[in-house]
């Protein structure tokens, strides 16, 4: 009898890794919280500074985009799925911002626009992701080094 459901080793097939995940949403969250918060307190105020939102909403764009590249160039392996699933939680975590700004505006919540920036977000987050997946992997100190020389032969004059 088991006490609760089993979870996958990164390492198997069809796993993630949840590290590589949080490390890309707070990536994302470094640039779309702000904006989140500054687009909210710009929402409120009479006549609206289109711009200015227009620049928050752009900002949560990248934010999206940023998250997937961060986790996409990290992934040990499916940098895609990183890649969505930290767009994913970044674009939930703006998105609580956002919706508590309108009911403390009084502003009904608008499912609608929920859907179309939550599909907004994994579409920029896929794309950071591919981009990512295509830079050269960072050094981490829990891999070994690997080198390009294969031979093993000691340089002359190296160590005297």
């Amino acid at each position: 009898m088991t006490s609760g459901p089993t979870v996958a080793s990164p390492e198997g097939p069809g796993s993630v890794d949840r590290v590589v995940i949080g490390r890309g949403a707070a990536f994302g969250l470094l640039l779309g919280a702000p904006a989140a918060v500054v687009n909210g307190l710009l929402a409120s105020q009479e006549p609206k500074p289109k711009g200015a939102l227009n620049a928050t909403f752009l900002a949560l764009v990248v934010s999206f985009w940023l998250a997937g590249f961060m986790a996409g160039r990290e992934a040990p392996s499916r940098p895609v799925v990183h890649g969505l699933a930290a767009g994913l939680a970044t674009f939930a975590l703006v998105e609580v911002i956002g919706v508590l700004g309108r009911l403390d505006r009084g502003t009904p919540v608008s499912a609608g626009s929920i859907v179309v920036v939550a599909v907004l977000a994994l579409a920029c987050s896929a794309a950071g992701a591919g981009g990512g997946a295509r830079r050269p992997r960072p050094y981490r100190r829990d891999q070994p080094a690997v080198s390009d020389d294969s031979t093993d032969q000691p340089v002359p004059g190296g160590d005297k």
